[in-house]
């Protein structure tokens, strides 16, 4: 059944107000919100990842510059 579907899910919204790196678009932030939707999901692999909400606060080269290899 996987196969027949594309399975997208998205990422950046803050979680703890007063932790700097509980949300954001930065490098570490990004890779945690994937692996954590990979398990809430139940599969591998997605096929579409997306920004939530525009967040300034982190430089978008440095959200780009997420790997799919890391």
């Amino acid at each position: 059944m996987r196969d027949r579907l594309i399975l997208g899910t998205k990422f950046a919204v803050p979680t703890d107000t007063l932790d700097p790196n509980s949300g954001g678009a930065s490098r570490r932030t990004v890779i945690a919100a994937c692996e954590a939707s990979l398990r809430r999901l139940g599969t591998d692999y997605i096929d579409m990842y997306f920004i939530h909400r525009p967040f300034t606060q982190t430089a978008i080269d440095e959200t780009l510059r997420v790997s799919t290899t890391s």
